[in-house]
């Protein structure tokens, strides 16, 4: 009898909560369609630093994740960028991706190696990808203005649901997943994501502070949505509405802007808990892991206002499962 290699490859794109949703739903596909999953986690400038210094393995029979170089595995392989970006022949030089792609892969090790040789027999049908498919389905420009991330959430899962169907129910396999969003509905709460040690006692000594705490997020640089959304005077409104409610509860604020968090604690002092940032650069892992211990910290809270079309707000509030209010001027 001829072996069939239920194989799901799954490469997950994008910030820490976006990694997380998205590696949720492998999980939810891997189980109900018995497929074994291989997460390739991307050490790149959006996230530089590995799964194994944010959680500890995940505990699930047939489930490996697997940290991996920048643009792996389509810039070490001609046909995969092919199948999943568009055609080389669109592409400028061409000729010089090629043999840079074959160049990097004497650079893999033997694990990375055998993964590239595994993708390498999947054929175009079981490719779906952010580039191909679920880009152009996930908003329009109406929607992300408008709807708040769980909104949106829901809406591009009932979008995509007939065709992943299909491509899951599909026996031929192994199959090719990359994307940087939830691909079917939240289940529990993120039940297999573990914190290793350290982080979780950053984020306990913390919490350990806490009194009616509210969580904020107010989300700043590179996400021109939230800044035009969700402006710093609505989130003012939110402490001042809270502190003349109860002058003993505190307020934990998470940001990625140190002027933000400057203005906050000069305002209000001791009712503004942070934690300790050392950098604000996903390139740098420390970042990565000071996101993690405020992720926590925010789920611990009684409720979380957040940042207009934030994956990071949202997240904390399922994991913790609490409510969360998208800060708007029709909500504040």
């Amino acid at each position: 009898m001829k072996h069939v290699d239920k194989s799901l490859f799954f490469k997950t794109l994008g910030g820490l909560c976006n990694r997380m949703r998205s590696i949720d739903s492998a999980l939810a596909i891997s189980e109900k369609y018995n497929l074994n999953l291989t997460v390739l986690w991307a050490m790149d400038h959006t996230l530089n630093c590995s799964f194994y210094e944010l959680f500890e393995p995940l505990k699930k029979r047939n489930v490996r994740i697997i940290n991996t170089p920048p643009q792996f595995p389509e810039a070490f392989d001609g046909d995969l960028y092919s199948l999943s970006e568009g055609s080389l022949k669109n592409k400028p030089n061409g000729a010089k991706f090629l043999l840079k792609s074959f160049l990097r892969k004497t650079s893999l090790d033997p694990e990375l190696r055998n993964i590239l040789n595994q993708l390498n027999t999947i054929n175009s049908s079981q490719i779906l990808t952010d580039n191909l498919v679920f880009r152009d389905q996930f908003a329009s420009k109406t929607h992300i203005n408008n709807l708040t991330t769980k909104e949106m959430e829901k809406l591009f899962i009932e979008k995509i649901s007939s065709e992943l169907q299909l491509f899951l129910e599909s026996t031929v396999t192994p199959k090719y997943i990359s994307t940087c969003y939830r691909l079917t509905p939240l289940r529990d709460n993120y039940v297999n994501f573990k914190p290793i040690k350290p982080i979780q006692e950053k984020a306990s000594a913390t919490v350990g502070k806490f009194n009616k705490t509210i969580g904020l997020h107010i989300r700043r640089t590179d996400h021109s949505t939230s800044v035009a959304h969700s402006g710093l005077d609505l989130f003012i409104q939110v402490i001042e509405k809270h502190l003349a409610a109860d002058n003993k509860m505190n307020i934990f604020l998470c940001t990625d802007d140190g002027d933000t968090k400057k203005n906050l604690i000069d305002k209000y002092g001791d009712k503004i808990l942070t934690n300790e940032v050392s950098t604000y650069d996903r390139n740098n892992p420390a970042a990565v892991k000071d996101a993690l211990v405020d992720l926590l910290c925010l789920s611990k809270t009684t409720t979380v206002y957040g940042s207009h079309h934030s994956s990071f707000s949202q997240t904390a509030a399922d994991l913790g499962m609490i409510p969360e209010v998208t800060v708007k001027s029709e909500v504040v």
